[in-house]
This record gives C-alpha cells, structure tokens and sequence, in this order.
C-alpha cells in the first residue's frame, strides 16, 4: 500500500486540480470541492490503521500529546471494527458514507441522545437529527471532493506491488536438480 505522504500529496494534488477547474470555469462553488479533497487528509481511509496514520504524527507535532490520545479515543471503535484495507473502509463512497456516519454518530447523534436522557427537553430528536443530516447532504460538493480523494487513496493502494499479482517461484523437483 501507498505510504500516507503519498496519500497526503495526492489529496493536495487532487485539491489544485479543484482550484485550477474552479479558476478556468468561473464557478465560486469548486471551493467546496478544494475544501473535501482538502479532507480527505484528515477524514481518511486510513483511520483503521491500528498503529495510526500520518495525521497522528502531525497532530502530536502541532497540538500535543493530549490532543493525539483524544484523537486515538475518537477512532479506538472504527480502527477496532475494521480490518485495514477492507472494502468497508477503503472502498470509495462506501468507506467515505462509513466515516461521515461514524463522525455523525459520535459527534451529533450521541450528545443529542445524552441531551435528551440528562435533561428531557420536549423537542423531537429525529427533527434535530434530521436537520443536522439535511445540513450536511446541502453541502454535497465538499462530500464529491471527499470521494474523489478517498478515490484516489484506493487506486494508489491497488496500484502498488503488494496488490499486482505476484509471480510464481518455481521450485526445482528432485529430478530435475539431478538432471542438471
């Protein structure tokens, strides 16, 4: 598989693309598409690796170590859940949907749940939720730049020598090591 500074670059790269189409078209809405190539370096298929990924690293170097072991607590259940490389956490649009889901449970659905247990407020949690999800479909280029990143991370994993198919050592029998 493909190192995570190549698949850092290549969400970089793929966000140039965005601002280069964006400047050529005239359209103000490909900052959206920047924004979910941009990303896809954060909200990446890598986040099942149990050693952790690239960003582990930059968030101990820029924000501490605090910030790290909050970071790794987040993830603890998605990298516990999935085997790295699986089709469900590296497949395009079905690994991205995955960790929107899983960002949406964690940081929307849970404290909402845990709002309306502590303090019975009279509201209808599925309207909240609703709402919530509604906000993030609106803003669906970000979402298409995030496939196109999580796109580009799968193609460079299946494209290194470890996924080609591997060439057959042939083995010599007895009788043809006594023939030579």
């Amino acid at each position: 598989m493909s190192s995570g500074i190549v698949h850092r670059k290549a969400s970089l790269i793929l966000s140039v693309g965005f601002l280069l189409g964006g400047i050529l078209s005239f359209d103000i809405n490909y900052i959206q598409y920047i924004f979910g190539a941009l990303l896809g370096v954060i909200i990446t298929p890598d986040w099942d690796v149990d050693s952790g990924f690239i960003m582990d690293k930059t968030i101990r170097k820029n924000l501490g170590k605090r910030i790290e072991i909050l970071w790794d607590g987040f993830l603890y259940w998605y990298r516990r859940s999935l085997k790295h490389g699986s089709p469900l956490s590296h497949f395009p649009v079905i690994s991205t949907f995955g960790r929107i889901i899983y960002i949406f449970f964690w940081i929307i659905i849970l404290p909402h749940i845990a709002i309306k247990v502590i303090f019975s407020p009279n509201w209808d949690l599925t309207n909240v939720l609703s709402i919530y999800w509604y906000n993030i479909l609106f803003f669906w280029r970000i979402l298409l730049g995030l496939c196109a990143s999580d796109l580009i991370h799968w193609v460079l994993d299946i494209s290194t020598t470890e996924h080609l198919p591997k060439k057959k050592k042939t083995i010599p029998n007895k009788k043809e090591e006594s023939k030579i």
